[in-house]
Order: C-alpha cells, then structure tokens, then sequence
C-alpha cells in the first residue's frame, strides 16, 4: 500500500502533462529553404524551416520522386532543430516536415527539388591540356594541366611508370585546381585526371609523356660503305645506322655538301627523317660530280647527338 501511494503522485503528474500538451495538429510548419520546385545542379542542401512552439522534434521525409507517387525513400528521421543537410543524387524528391510532441503533430508541409541530372559527371571527359599527348621533353619538372568541368568539385591526378598499367611513381594526387606540378626523372609515364563531385566521378584521361635527358648516340653512315663511292643518279640513296637508344622518339638530320666543311657559304642541302635511317637523295637537284655527306641524330626531346663522320661520294 505504501509504495502505491508513493507512485500515485506520479502517474498523476504524467497524465495532467499529457492532457494540458499543445495540440499542434491545426499548426503548420513553415518551410524556409531551398525555395519550392527549385532546380539545380548542387547536390547537398540544408532543409531549413521555421520553429513551432510547444514542438519536441520534427520529423524530416524525403522521398522520389514525388510525395504522391512514392518510389523510394530517401530520408525519414526525427530532429530536435530546424535544420537536416542531406546529399541528394540527380533526381526529383519532395521532401516534407512535420513538427510533433507527445500528444500530437502537424500536417507535413511539403516542397519539390530537383537535381539536374546534367551534374552527373558519368559519361563526362576531362579534356587534357598539356603536355600534349607523347610529348618528349628535357625537363623533369613538369607542368600538368588540365579543362576544368562546371559541376566537379574536385579532381585526382594520377601519373604511373611506362605506362597506365605501371606502378604508380607518386600517391593520387587531389586538387580543386586544375594543374599540378610534378618533379620527374627520365623514364616513359603516363599521367591521367579524373573529375569529381558529391555523387559522381568521370573515369581517367590518360597521355603519354616521356623524359628524356640523354642525347642520342653516334650515327655511322653505311651506304655509300666507303669514301670515294659512286652513287648512280637514278638510285641516290644513302643509309646509316643509329647509336644507343633513346626514351623518346629517335629522328635524324642528313646533310649533303660540294664543301667537305659544311661552310654556311656552300650548297647544303638538308633532309629529315624519322623512322626509317634511310634517304633517296632528289636526283633533280644533283649532278656528276663530288659530294659529302653526315649525319645526326637528335630525340623529341630536343637532344642532339654527335655528328657522324663525314663520308665523300661521287654521283655519276
């Protein structure tokens, strides 16, 4: 009996607070942002609405792609403030809030968002700037860059030995600028950028880029074998060899002479190659007579090796 009597008091206390609890159900709750039907392209919001006296909490819905349509729920949770961030993917939801106590709650007071599905980064390419694609260069200090995309927050740069699917020579590097500097040393890489935002990601653009700050070996010239050689008009065609190897792309510079010196004074004439180590002289622009000729090889990269020896023929 007495402990009956020590809860009496209690219960009664707990049942006149219900009873004198505010009915909010003839209340509204006023939303203040984002702004009804608002579409864009930003993927985190602040759902935002007025305080309601005598509230204890608010429950905060959100569904897609519309309340009266529900195909998924997002979001359904109870907070004791009048702010709920949430990051939403590109879609249509309508979100709604509802204040509540013990005793009662109010009508959801509901608005629509959109999220443009055009800020999805998926299908997107960042475009790379420089280097260029196989770009050789002498320089170890490189300075990446890339286009920025309106709706990336963010971008990582990634740069791996000999190739995409080499070892990676630093860790992924993230940048909401859209260039980056990075020391090297010789070798071949290849570098790649991908965009991100909230929700979404681009896959990696990928180049090839060489270092190289080794000059090229000594050529030898093989055809004519000797000094003195005759070359006949209708086949003028002279050939070497190329010393070493190079980590950028080889080309090679003949230069043809009446002046064993190469005098700038002297009939020079100039023909590059690339691949082939071979050249068929223009038989217009000849006649019988004594010539002589070398070679040098040079990388993309802008070294020069040595020239070759100078080998004397006769076209006749």
């Amino acid at each position: 009996m007495n402990k009956l009597i020590k809860i009496l008091p209690f219960l009664l206390l707990t049942a006149c607070q219900l009873i004198t609890e505010p009915d909010l159900s003839d209340k509204s709750v006023y939303l203040i942002a984002p702004i009804d039907s608002m579409s864009t392209t930003t993927a985190t919001h602040t759902l935002w609405w007025d305080v309601i006296p005598d509230a204890e909490a608010y429950n905060v819905i959100v569904v897609s792609p519309d309340w009266n349509s529900i195909e998924r729920l997002v979001a359904d949770t109870n907070v004791s403030g009048n702010k709920f961030t949430i990051t939403l993917p590109p879609g249509e939801y309508d979100w709604g809030v509802s204040a509540f106590n013990y005793y009662s709650s109010t009508p959801y007071s509901v608005r629509h968002l959109s999220i443009d599905t055009s800020s999805s980064l998926s299908g997107q390419v960042v475009v790379l700037k420089s280097p260029s694609e196989g770009k050789s260069l002498k320089d170890a200090k490189v300075l990446f860059e890339w286009y920025k995309i309106a709706i990336a927050n963010s971008y990582i740069f990634d740069i791996r030995r000999d190739s995409w699917e080499g070892p990676s020579f630093i860790p992924q590097q993230l940048t909401s600028e859209d260039t980056i500097s990075v020391a090297l040393t010789e070798g071949v890489y290849a570098w790649g950028v991908k965009a991100t935002n909230d929700f979404s990601s681009t896959l990696f653009t990928t180049q090839t880029l060489y270092i190289d700050q080794t000059p090229p070996g000594r050529a030898s010239i093989t055809n004519p074998a000797f000094n003195g050689d005759t070359l006949q008009i209708d086949n003028l065609l002279i050939q070497w060899n190329r010393s070493g190897t190079s980590v950028s792309p080889m080309r090679d510079s003949l230069m043809v002479s009446v002046d064993s010196t190469f005098s700038e004074g002297s009939p020079i004439g100039y023909y590059f190659t690339t691949e082939a180590t071979e050249y068929t002289l223009p038989e217009n622009e000849y006649s019988s007579g004594f010539y002589f000729c070398r070679v040098r090889t040079y990388d993309e990269a802008g070294n020069a090796g040595p020239v070759s020896a100078t080998r004397k023929f006769y076209i006749e």
